[in-house]
């Protein structure tokens, strides 16, 4: 039974608004508790997971959804390829959860054996990360429900036993755990719906195993971006201090997308089975529907973010904390390029199979953006804020010739129409309604959430009445939801 794309899109963002609501609650308590040389440790420690988790899951989880929702229908195949990608991903996070081993035991001086042996769950327990298997039958309703329970009991353990600015090493565990729990309770749920098939045959996994290769290549591009600018700030960019506002800053403005990008991921199931159906206006239906929804939310999150960027980090770790906001605006000012990527990478390239090509840009792309870092070094110019910068331009390279390969693959696609440019502009006008608060001289807190009030209802009430399709069809759905006998 095909899903509402309208529900699942909802079901997916508001778990993602779920998800957001947990940082902003433990975040700052966390930035306030713990020692600042400790949770120095645990950074250093989570930057060498997050590289060596997308390696060991091996582009499964992308490939996973993009495939099984074409063939989904048939349960044979289905369980064939669920079994393949299962057993490809216990041997890569078995090989990842080894090498992670060798490295602070052995490799890494003075780590702190207790935050390292407690990160290393996490790859672990990425060997049930079988998510993709229920996005890709669009079970978001179980998704859900089964995360919020799980997210509301970690951040009970969070309170009840981190208590001590020592205790890095508990909440490090508590999080491992967490996760742990979370992907052990949809392998079992899936468990109970596709079988493993002992059947499998060596021809049947070499082609998989090919195109994994090109993924994992492709899921490991942050390595050439934001780990490496956070490789040379280490190295090059003056005080540590640095370091924690480039960290923070993309921490959280990450935390944010969170929100959104569901909008253009939650569609991806269907829009594969639409091209595998030969269905090609639908598909570019549905396409500019999602991702012109995902533009009316993303510029102006994006623009008020830039403009609002010292309150924000201000609000989330306290004043100390002033300096990273000129780094989180810079943040959102370059997810005004991430943001097409996605939509071009995900929603086009990917499910037109072109890895290969996906994979060249991003190592080309990536290739000018270490160019343009070793500039910095030898200007004496590495801060957290021109490494955002040489990264968007680089970004900006990869966007221009993803939207050409695209182009030539459908000459019809649109990536910015009159109404993603007018969504632009509408957002400038945040600039102004800003200025104007300013003059009040309210209190901080009072000053920017009035700002942020104001510019929100502005936008959503000039596009209500400018009769946006977009803006109208949610205000009515809502509506309907909450009035069963609304009529618009």
């Amino acid at each position: 039974m095909q899903k509402s794309i309208f529900k699942n899109t909802m079901l997916k963002m508001l778990l993602s608004i779920f998800n957001i609501c947990i940082p902003l609650v433990i975040g700052p308590y966390l930035a306030r508790l713990f020692d600042k040389e400790l949770y120095g440790r645990y950074n250093d420690a989570l930057t060498i997971i997050s590289v060596l988790i997308p390696i060991a899951g091996f582009g499964i989880y992308n490939y996973g959804i993009r495939t099984i929702s074409r063939i989904r229908e048939d349960r044979e195949k289905s369980s064939q390829l669920f079994t393949i990608l299962f057993g490809i991903g216990v041997i890569t996070n078995l090989a990842g959860f080894g090498l992670f081993l060798l490295y602070f035991t052995r490799l890494r001086e003075n780590a702190d054996f207790a935050i390292y042996a407690a990160l290393s769950i996490q790859i672990l327990a990425n060997i049930f990360l079988t998510e993709w298997m229920n996005e890709a039958y669009e079970n978001y309703s179980f998704i859900m429900g089964k995360t919020i329970i799980v997210r509301i009991l970690y951040v009970f353990a969070i309170f009840l036993f981190v208590k001590k600015s020592d205790d890095v090493a508990v909440y490090a565990l508590l999080l491992s755990l967490s996760n742990l729990l979370n992907n052990l309770i949809s392998f079992l749920y899936l468990k109970t719906k596709v079988k493993f098939c002992f059947t499998i045959r060596i021809p049947q996994v070499s082609p998989i195993i090919k195109t994994l290769s090109c993924l994992v290549l492709i899921s490991n591009s942050g390595l050439l971006f934001t780990q490496l600018d956070r490789l040379f700030l280490s190295r090059f960019g003056g005080p540590v201090t640095n370091v924690s506002y480039y960290v923070l800053s993309q921490t959280l403005f990450d935390t944010l997308l969170n929100i959104i990008n569901p909008i253009v991921l939650v569609s991806i199931p269907r829009l594969s089975k639409l091209l595998s159906e030969g269905k090609g206006t639908e598909y570019l239906r549905l396409q500019g529907k999602s991702s012109r929804s995902y533009l009316l939310i993303t510029f102006p999150m994006n623009m008020g973010a830039a403009m609002m960027g010292s309150f924000i980090m201000q609000l989330y770790g306290g004043f100390q904390y002033t300096d990273a906001g000129i780094v989180l605006s810079a943040f959102a000012l370059r997810n005004f390029i991430r943001c097409l990527d996605l939509i071009l990478a995900n929603q086009v390239l990917y499910l037109y199979g072109q890895e290969r090509l996906i994979m060249r840009l991003t190592f080309f792309s990536g290739a000018i953006n270490f160019l343009l870092n070793s500039l910095l070094v030898f200007g004496n110019a590495v801060t957290p804020s021109h490494l955002v910068a040489t990264t968007a331009i680089a970004e900006t390279v990869l966007v221009f010739f993803e939207y050409r390969a695209v182009k030539s693959l459908n000459p019809q696609f649109q990536l910015l129409t009159s109404h993603s440019r007018n969504y632009l502009l509408l957002s400038l006008l945040f600039f102004p309604i800003r200025w104007g608060i300013s003059k009040l001289n309210l209190a901080f807190a009072m000053d920017g959430l009035l700002t942020i009030g104001i510019c929100v209802c502005f936008y959503f009430a000039v596009l209500y009445f400018a009769k946006d399709s977009i803006v109208r069809e949610f205000t009515s759905t809502v509506l309907k939801r909450i009035l069963p006998n609304h009529e618009e």
